[in-house]
Protein backbone atom coordinates (compact mmCIF):
# COMPACT_ATOMS: atom_id res chain seq x y z
CA UNK A 1 0.00 0.00 0.00
CA UNK A 2 2.88 2.51 0.57
CA UNK A 3 3.97 2.31 -3.00
CA UNK A 4 0.97 2.39 -4.54
CA UNK A 5 -0.17 5.06 -7.05
CA UNK A 6 -2.91 6.71 -4.87
CA UNK A 7 -0.67 6.65 -1.86
CA UNK A 8 2.18 8.81 -3.40
CA UNK A 9 0.09 11.17 -4.93
CA UNK A 10 -1.67 11.73 -1.35
CA UNK A 11 1.78 12.12 0.06
CA UNK A 12 2.63 14.67 -2.49
CA UNK A 13 -0.59 16.64 -2.43
CA UNK A 14 -1.71 15.98 -5.38
CA UNK A 15 -5.27 14.44 -4.71
CA UNK A 16 -6.88 15.76 -1.34
CA UNK A 17 -7.61 12.76 0.26
CA UNK A 18 -6.56 9.22 -0.06
CA UNK A 19 -9.16 7.59 -1.85
CA UNK A 20 -9.68 6.39 -5.40
CA UNK A 21 -12.64 4.27 -7.71
CA UNK A 22 -12.23 2.04 -10.38
CA UNK A 23 -14.92 1.98 -13.38
CA UNK A 24 -14.33 -1.41 -15.66
CA UNK A 25 -16.16 -2.24 -18.42
CA UNK A 26 -16.44 -4.52 -20.70
CA UNK A 27 -15.04 -4.53 -24.40
CA UNK A 28 -16.21 -7.39 -26.95
CA UNK A 29 -13.06 -7.38 -28.80
CA UNK A 30 -9.65 -6.47 -28.39
CA UNK A 31 -7.12 -4.17 -30.23
CA UNK A 32 -3.52 -4.56 -29.85
CA UNK A 33 -3.08 -0.64 -29.88
CA UNK A 34 -6.08 0.23 -27.62
CA UNK A 35 -8.88 -1.35 -25.51
CA UNK A 36 -11.51 1.08 -23.77
CA UNK A 37 -11.39 -0.93 -20.20
CA UNK A 38 -13.26 2.23 -18.35
CA UNK A 39 -12.00 5.24 -16.18
CA UNK A 40 -10.12 5.07 -13.48
CA UNK A 41 -10.62 8.37 -10.58
CA UNK A 42 -7.76 9.82 -7.91
CA UNK A 43 -9.07 11.49 -4.85
CA UNK A 44 -12.87 10.70 -5.00
CA UNK A 45 -15.27 9.42 -7.64
CA UNK A 46 -17.17 10.98 -11.08
CA UNK A 47 -20.80 10.48 -10.21
CA UNK A 48 -21.21 11.67 -14.15
CA UNK A 49 -20.41 7.62 -14.41
CA UNK A 50 -23.30 6.55 -12.16
CA UNK A 51 -26.27 4.95 -13.43
CA UNK A 52 -27.82 3.76 -9.77
CA UNK A 53 -26.79 5.89 -6.30
CA UNK A 54 -23.26 4.59 -4.71
CA UNK A 55 -24.02 2.42 -1.89
CA UNK A 56 -21.49 1.60 0.68
CA UNK A 57 -20.29 -1.43 1.82
CA UNK A 58 -17.94 -1.99 5.08
CA UNK A 59 -14.14 -2.23 4.66
CA UNK A 60 -13.32 -4.61 7.17
CA UNK A 61 -9.69 -4.59 6.79
CA UNK A 62 -8.14 -2.16 7.91
CA UNK A 63 -4.96 -1.79 5.56
CA UNK A 64 -3.64 -3.96 3.05
CA UNK A 65 -6.12 -5.57 1.18
CA UNK A 66 -9.64 -4.18 0.95
CA UNK A 67 -11.74 -6.53 2.43
CA UNK A 68 -15.31 -7.12 2.47
CA UNK A 69 -18.35 -8.95 5.29
CA UNK A 70 -20.30 -11.40 2.82
CA UNK A 71 -23.40 -12.60 3.66
CA UNK A 72 -25.33 -14.57 1.52
CA UNK A 73 -24.53 -15.84 -2.35
CA UNK A 74 -27.45 -16.46 -5.13
CA UNK A 75 -28.42 -17.47 -8.03
CA UNK A 76 -30.92 -15.14 -10.22
CA UNK A 77 -32.42 -17.56 -12.50
CA UNK A 78 -32.66 -15.68 -16.06
CA UNK A 79 -29.87 -13.27 -15.84
CA UNK A 80 -30.58 -9.33 -15.50
CA UNK A 81 -27.81 -6.66 -15.33
CA UNK A 82 -28.70 -4.58 -12.01
CA UNK A 83 -28.93 -5.90 -8.49
CA UNK A 84 -32.49 -4.17 -8.36
CA UNK A 85 -34.58 -6.80 -6.43
CA UNK A 86 -38.12 -6.82 -5.38
CA UNK A 87 -40.46 -9.06 -3.05
CA UNK A 88 -41.86 -9.91 -6.37
CA UNK A 89 -38.61 -11.09 -7.45
CA UNK A 90 -37.84 -13.02 -5.07
CA UNK A 91 -39.02 -16.55 -6.64
CA UNK A 92 -35.84 -16.09 -8.72
CA UNK A 93 -33.74 -16.02 -6.52
CA UNK A 94 -31.72 -19.32 -5.05
CA UNK A 95 -29.72 -18.88 -2.31
CA UNK A 96 -26.75 -21.07 -1.73
CA UNK A 97 -26.70 -23.21 1.15
CA UNK A 98 -23.38 -21.64 2.98
CA UNK A 99 -23.78 -19.84 6.27
CA UNK A 100 -22.68 -16.52 6.99
CA UNK A 101 -20.04 -18.38 9.25
CA UNK A 102 -18.59 -20.46 6.53
CA UNK A 103 -18.96 -17.69 3.80
CA UNK A 104 -16.40 -15.64 5.73
CA UNK A 105 -14.00 -18.42 6.98
CA UNK A 106 -11.12 -15.93 5.16
CA UNK A 107 -11.00 -12.60 3.67
CA UNK A 108 -13.14 -11.77 1.02
CA UNK A 109 -10.94 -9.15 -0.94
CA UNK A 110 -11.83 -7.03 -2.91
CA UNK A 111 -8.60 -7.04 -5.70
CA UNK A 112 -8.45 -5.50 -8.98
CA UNK A 113 -5.20 -6.93 -9.74
CA UNK A 114 -7.12 -10.42 -10.01
CA UNK A 115 -8.36 -11.00 -13.58
CA UNK A 116 -11.10 -13.00 -12.69
CA UNK A 117 -13.35 -14.44 -9.50
CA UNK A 118 -11.73 -17.30 -7.13
CA UNK A 119 -14.82 -18.25 -3.86
CA UNK A 120 -13.68 -20.90 -1.42
CA UNK A 121 -13.56 -24.49 -2.58
CA UNK A 122 -17.14 -25.35 -0.12
CA UNK A 123 -19.46 -22.99 -2.13
CA UNK A 124 -18.92 -25.39 -5.13
CA UNK A 125 -21.33 -27.69 -4.08
CA UNK A 126 -23.88 -25.94 -3.86
CA UNK A 127 -23.60 -23.54 -6.45
CA UNK A 128 -23.12 -26.33 -9.18
CA UNK A 129 -26.22 -27.88 -7.48
CA UNK A 130 -28.41 -24.74 -8.32
CA UNK A 131 -26.88 -24.20 -11.82
CA UNK A 132 -27.82 -27.42 -12.81
CA UNK A 133 -31.01 -26.99 -11.32
CA UNK A 134 -31.60 -23.78 -13.47
CA UNK A 135 -29.71 -24.39 -16.56
CA UNK A 136 -29.98 -28.14 -16.79
CA UNK A 137 -25.95 -28.54 -17.37
CA UNK A 138 -23.24 -29.36 -15.50
CA UNK A 139 -21.24 -25.65 -14.43
CA UNK A 140 -17.32 -26.40 -15.37
CA UNK A 141 -14.70 -24.13 -17.62
CA UNK A 142 -15.09 -26.14 -20.95
CA UNK A 143 -15.39 -24.00 -23.99
CA UNK A 144 -19.31 -23.25 -24.60
CA UNK A 145 -20.24 -21.91 -28.14
CA UNK A 146 -23.25 -20.30 -26.40
CA UNK A 147 -24.91 -16.92 -28.70
CA UNK A 148 -25.30 -13.15 -27.19
CA UNK A 149 -28.98 -14.08 -26.25
CA UNK A 150 -27.95 -17.35 -24.57
CA UNK A 151 -25.41 -15.78 -22.57
CA UNK A 152 -28.24 -13.17 -21.28
CA UNK A 153 -30.48 -15.88 -20.21
CA UNK A 154 -27.48 -17.66 -17.87
CA UNK A 155 -28.14 -17.24 -14.04
CA UNK A 156 -26.70 -13.82 -12.49
CA UNK A 157 -24.53 -14.67 -9.50
CA UNK A 158 -25.90 -12.11 -6.61
CA UNK A 159 -23.69 -11.29 -3.48
CA UNK A 160 -25.15 -9.26 -0.29
CA UNK A 161 -22.23 -7.40 1.50
CA UNK A 162 -22.70 -5.81 5.03
CA UNK A 163 -23.19 -2.18 4.92
CA UNK A 164 -20.89 0.65 5.96
CA UNK A 165 -23.10 0.86 9.51
CA UNK A 166 -20.73 3.53 11.19
CA UNK A 167 -20.48 7.70 11.27
CA UNK A 168 -22.98 9.25 8.60
CA UNK A 169 -20.81 11.07 6.27
CA UNK A 170 -23.60 12.64 4.20
CA UNK A 171 -22.87 11.35 0.75
CA UNK A 172 -25.09 8.38 1.51
CA UNK A 173 -28.52 8.05 -1.02
CA UNK A 174 -32.11 9.31 0.36
CA UNK A 175 -35.23 7.40 0.33
CA UNK A 176 -36.43 4.09 0.44
CA UNK A 177 -34.15 1.64 0.37
CA UNK A 178 -36.36 -0.50 -1.39
CA UNK A 179 -36.67 1.94 -4.16
CA UNK A 180 -32.48 2.06 -4.36
CA UNK A 181 -30.79 -0.26 -6.61
CA UNK A 182 -27.86 -1.79 -4.65
CA UNK A 183 -29.73 -2.21 -1.31
CA UNK A 184 -31.14 -4.97 0.09
CA UNK A 185 -34.20 -3.29 1.37
CA UNK A 186 -37.36 -5.43 2.90
CA UNK A 187 -36.56 -8.17 -0.27
CA UNK A 188 -35.28 -10.86 2.89
CA UNK A 189 -32.20 -10.90 0.84
CA UNK A 190 -30.80 -9.68 4.65
CA UNK A 191 -32.25 -8.71 7.53
CA UNK A 192 -30.58 -5.40 7.14
CA UNK A 193 -31.98 -3.12 4.64
CA UNK A 194 -29.62 -1.41 3.81
CA UNK A 195 -26.47 -4.14 3.16
CA UNK A 196 -25.66 -4.29 -0.58
CA UNK A 197 -26.30 -6.32 -3.28
CA UNK A 198 -23.55 -6.65 -6.16
CA UNK A 199 -24.87 -8.32 -9.21
CA UNK A 200 -22.41 -10.39 -11.95
CA UNK A 201 -24.55 -11.31 -14.74
CA UNK A 202 -22.94 -14.15 -17.49
CA UNK A 203 -21.48 -11.79 -19.75
CA UNK A 204 -19.30 -10.43 -17.17
CA UNK A 205 -18.31 -14.26 -15.82
CA UNK A 206 -17.93 -15.84 -18.71
CA UNK A 207 -15.25 -14.85 -21.60
CA UNK A 208 -15.43 -14.88 -25.13
CA UNK A 209 -12.25 -16.27 -26.34
CA UNK A 210 -12.22 -15.09 -29.88
CA UNK A 211 -9.32 -17.86 -31.39
CA UNK A 212 -11.73 -20.56 -29.71
CA UNK A 213 -14.65 -19.37 -30.75
CA UNK A 214 -16.22 -19.60 -27.59
CA UNK A 215 -17.18 -18.56 -24.32
CA UNK A 216 -15.46 -19.97 -20.69
CA UNK A 217 -16.73 -19.45 -17.33
CA UNK A 218 -14.17 -17.53 -15.37
CA UNK A 219 -15.83 -17.76 -11.90
CA UNK A 220 -13.74 -20.28 -9.68
CA UNK A 221 -13.84 -22.23 -6.42
CA UNK A 222 -10.33 -23.28 -5.83
CA UNK A 223 -9.61 -21.13 -2.62
CA UNK A 224 -9.47 -23.12 0.94
CA UNK A 225 -10.60 -20.31 2.10
CA UNK A 226 -11.74 -16.64 2.16
CA UNK A 227 -12.60 -15.67 -1.84
CA UNK A 228 -11.18 -13.25 -3.76
CA UNK A 229 -13.62 -10.75 -6.06
CA UNK A 230 -11.40 -10.02 -9.21
CA UNK A 231 -11.87 -7.68 -11.78
CA UNK A 232 -14.97 -9.64 -13.73
CA UNK A 233 -16.87 -8.84 -10.43
CA UNK A 234 -16.40 -5.14 -10.42
CA UNK A 235 -17.23 -4.64 -13.81
CA UNK A 236 -20.13 -2.68 -14.18
CA UNK A 237 -20.12 -0.76 -11.44
CA UNK A 238 -18.29 2.42 -10.43
CA UNK A 239 -16.44 1.25 -6.83
CA UNK A 240 -14.74 3.36 -4.64
CA UNK A 241 -12.28 3.08 -1.96
CA UNK A 242 -12.45 5.15 0.69
CA UNK A 243 -9.11 4.37 2.36
CA UNK A 244 -10.09 6.91 5.62
CA UNK A 245 -13.55 6.01 6.43
CA UNK A 246 -12.97 2.41 5.65
CA UNK A 247 -15.66 2.46 3.54
CA UNK A 248 -16.04 0.44 -0.50
CA UNK A 249 -18.73 2.30 -2.58
CA UNK A 250 -20.65 0.64 -5.54
CA UNK A 251 -22.70 2.21 -8.11
CA UNK A 252 -23.65 0.41 -11.38
CA UNK A 253 -21.88 2.06 -14.65
CA UNK A 254 -21.31 1.64 -17.87
CA UNK A 255 -17.91 3.02 -17.13
CA UNK A 256 -18.11 4.58 -20.90
CA UNK A 257 -15.94 7.55 -19.81
CA UNK A 258 -15.27 8.04 -23.14
CA UNK A 259 -18.95 9.01 -24.52
CA UNK A 260 -19.18 10.93 -21.75
CA UNK A 261 -16.47 13.19 -22.44
CA UNK A 262 -17.28 13.28 -26.17
CA UNK A 263 -20.94 14.80 -24.62
CA UNK A 264 -19.65 17.25 -22.91
CA UNK A 265 -17.69 18.34 -26.13
CA UNK A 266 -14.27 16.96 -24.97
CA UNK A 267 -12.41 13.62 -26.29
CA UNK A 268 -9.64 11.51 -24.99
CA UNK A 269 -6.19 11.92 -26.74
CA UNK A 270 -4.52 9.29 -28.56
CA UNK A 271 -2.57 6.92 -26.81
CA UNK A 272 1.24 6.11 -27.49
CA UNK A 273 0.44 2.93 -29.93
CA UNK A 274 3.93 1.55 -29.04
CA UNK A 275 3.33 1.54 -25.32
CA UNK A 276 -0.33 0.37 -25.56
CA UNK A 277 1.17 -2.86 -27.73
CA UNK A 278 4.13 -3.62 -24.76
CA UNK A 279 0.97 -3.55 -22.24
CA UNK A 280 -1.02 -5.95 -24.18
CA UNK A 281 1.37 -8.17 -24.62
CA UNK A 282 2.05 -7.96 -21.25
CA UNK A 283 -1.54 -8.55 -20.37
CA UNK A 284 -1.58 -11.16 -22.86
CA UNK A 285 1.23 -13.30 -21.21
CA UNK A 286 -0.71 -13.15 -18.03
CA UNK A 287 -3.65 -14.43 -18.81
CA UNK A 288 -1.97 -17.83 -20.89
CA UNK A 289 1.13 -17.69 -17.91
CA UNK A 290 -0.83 -16.96 -14.70
CA UNK A 291 -3.35 -19.20 -13.43
CA UNK A 292 -3.00 -18.60 -9.93
CA UNK A 293 -4.14 -15.58 -7.87
CA UNK A 294 -0.65 -14.70 -6.32
CA UNK A 295 0.90 -14.82 -9.98
CA UNK A 296 -1.74 -12.67 -11.50
CA UNK A 297 -1.79 -10.29 -8.07
CA UNK A 298 2.46 -9.49 -8.96
CA UNK A 299 1.90 -9.16 -12.67
CA UNK A 300 -0.98 -6.43 -11.67
CA UNK A 301 1.00 -4.81 -9.28
CA UNK A 302 4.36 -4.63 -11.56
CA UNK A 303 1.35 -3.22 -14.48
CA UNK A 304 0.65 -0.51 -12.33
CA UNK A 305 4.00 0.59 -11.17
CA UNK A 306 5.22 0.56 -15.09
CA UNK A 307 2.14 2.63 -15.54
CA UNK A 308 2.64 5.20 -12.37
CA UNK A 309 6.84 5.45 -14.01
CA UNK A 310 5.32 6.29 -17.10
CA UNK A 311 2.99 9.07 -15.85
CA UNK A 312 6.18 10.10 -13.30
CA UNK A 313 8.21 10.59 -16.95
CA UNK A 314 5.39 12.50 -18.12
CA UNK A 315 5.31 14.89 -15.39
CA UNK A 316 8.64 15.56 -15.29
CA UNK A 317 8.79 16.22 -18.89
CA UNK A 318 5.98 18.85 -18.48
CA UNK A 319 7.89 20.35 -15.42
CA UNK A 320 10.83 21.04 -17.73
CA UNK A 321 8.74 22.37 -20.53
CA UNK A 322 7.63 25.12 -18.15
CA UNK A 323 10.50 25.40 -16.73
CA UNK A 324 12.55 26.71 -19.67
CA UNK A 325 9.31 28.74 -20.83
CA UNK A 326 9.41 30.20 -17.67
CA UNK A 327 13.39 30.98 -18.03
CA UNK A 328 12.90 32.21 -21.93
CA UNK A 329 10.06 35.10 -20.19
CA UNK A 330 12.84 36.34 -18.23
CA UNK A 331 15.41 36.82 -20.85
CA UNK A 332 12.94 38.80 -22.85
CA UNK A 333 11.75 41.30 -20.09
CA UNK A 334 15.63 41.99 -19.48
CA UNK A 335 16.64 42.03 -22.93
CA UNK A 336 13.73 44.70 -23.14
CA UNK A 337 15.04 46.57 -20.11
CA UNK A 338 18.45 46.46 -22.10
CA UNK A 339 16.76 48.28 -25.04
CA UNK A 340 15.46 50.91 -23.24
CA UNK A 341 18.64 51.74 -21.19
CA UNK A 342 20.18 52.13 -24.56
CA UNK A 343 17.67 54.17 -26.00
CA UNK A 344 17.80 56.71 -23.14
CA UNK A 345 18.99 60.07 -24.97
CA UNK A 346 19.60 62.38 -22.24
CA UNK A 347 23.21 61.62 -21.19
CA UNK A 348 24.53 61.33 -17.63
CA UNK A 349 23.73 58.91 -15.02
CA UNK A 350 20.72 56.72 -15.41
CA UNK A 351 19.80 54.74 -11.86
CA UNK A 352 19.55 50.80 -13.23
CA UNK A 353 16.19 49.11 -12.38
CA UNK A 354 16.89 46.30 -10.24
CA UNK A 355 17.76 42.83 -11.34
CA UNK A 356 14.54 40.26 -11.79
CA UNK A 357 14.85 37.69 -9.25
CA UNK A 358 14.79 34.16 -11.16
CA UNK A 359 13.08 31.85 -8.34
Amino acid sequence: EKTSFWKQMHNKNAIPRPEFSLCFSRSNEGNVDSTGAGAMTLGGVDPRLHMTPMVFAKNVMKSGFYAVHLKAVYLREGGGVSAQTTQSGMGKMHKLGLSEAQLNSGNVIVDSGTTDTYMMASLSGPFKAAWKELTGSVYGHQPLSLSVEEIDALPTIVLVLSGFDETIVGDEPDGDPNNIAGYTGDTGLSENVRDVVIAIPAAHYMEYDSQEGAYRARFYFEESSGSVLGANAMMGHDVYFDIARGRIGFAESNCDYESLLLSEGLSISTPVSGLSRIAAEIVDDMKHECSSTGCRGVMGLFILGAMAIFVAGIRIALARRRAVAECQGVGLEISSLALDLDSDDEGGHVDEPPMPQIT
